[in-house]
């Protein structure tokens, strides 16, 4: 079996979650009303003031915000940066 990038050969987590999203599948499938339901709860949490409920409808239709990460520096001359790189003798 040959790796091709991303979890190493016999990691089984991507599966698991297949047979997972399958049975969620067959389930609302079979049983379009119980999803209805589950809506139906997870709305009304929302207009309750459930902030969990509010932010899954919200991850669930606009997408989750993406991470953003500020980073602040000063340099005052360009070698200063080469030279914090680990293995880095050229500078």
């Amino acid at each position: 079996m040959e790796n091709k990038g991303g979890a190493p050969v016999g990691n089984f987590n991507a599966r698991k979650g297949k047979i997972i999203s399958d049975a969620i599948h067959r389930a609302i499938t079979q049983s379009p009303d119980k999803l209805r339901k589950a809506i139906d709860r997870v709305l009304n949490a929302a207009a309750d003031g459930d902030l969990a409920a509010l932010d899954f409808i919200a991850n669930r239709t606009d997408g989750k915000p993406a991470q953003s990460v500020d980073v602040h520096a000063t340099v005052k001359d360009w070698r200063e940066v080469l030279s914090a790189i680990p293995g880095d003798d050229d500078a």
